[in-house]
């Protein structure tokens, strides 16, 4: 009977692990699925290379601080990271945008990444390898981000510069989720 139950409780445990990781997964997922299609244009392989390497990222770091609400915790991040990386898709695909303001809009997104760490990791060839990187200036950002907070500082810092539009195409990617 013990046995039994043990069983059970095992069985419930395994089906609650898998479910608490459905938003980390599904863009874990959804990137290596992009990576791997050869017909995927340059703008979403790069973002794609990003969000990988920091859901990859992200895990190994929350692994090793074990805490009781790391799935949760691992999925906001991922939720907010593909957030973060949808806006910047619009931004830097919007022909309306002078070049100027790319350059400028890309410097805040970087700056958004870097002024929020999740981790204060001190290997910062690992934590600032695509800020550093020369080969990856598409997306010049920190792996070590709190991404919720980026994200917030980030679409505060357009609506304040008034980038409406941007927000606005943001918006309407939003509603076909």
């Amino acid at each position: 009977m013990k046995k039994t139950l043990l069983i059970l409780l095992l069985s419930l445990l395994a089906g609650v692990s898998v479910q608490a990781q459905t938003v980390y997964q599904f863009e874990l997922e959804n990137s290596a699925r992009t990576m791997g299609n050869s017909m995927a244009g340059f703008v979403p392989m790069r973002l794609a290379t990003f969000k990988n390497a920091a859901l990859v990222y992200m895990q190994r770091k929350a692994d090793a601080a074990i805490t009781p609400s790391r799935d949760r915790w691992l999925d906001n991040q991922a939720y907010h990271l593909a957030d973060f990386l949808t806006l910047y898709q619009i931004e830097v695909t919007d022909q309306n945008i002078s070049e100027a303001d790319h350059a400028r809009l890309k410097m805040m997104f970087r700056d958004a990444t870097l002024a929020h760490p999740a981790f204060v990791d001190p290997d910062e060839t690992t934590s600032l390898q695509f800020v550093n990187s020369t080969c990856s200036n598409f997306t010049p950002f920190s792996l070590d981000t709190d991404w919720e907070k980026a994200f917030d500082n980030i679409y505060k810092a357009l609506r304040t510069a008034g980038f409406q539009e941007v927000l606005q195409r943001f918006r309407q990617e939003q509603d076909k989720r």
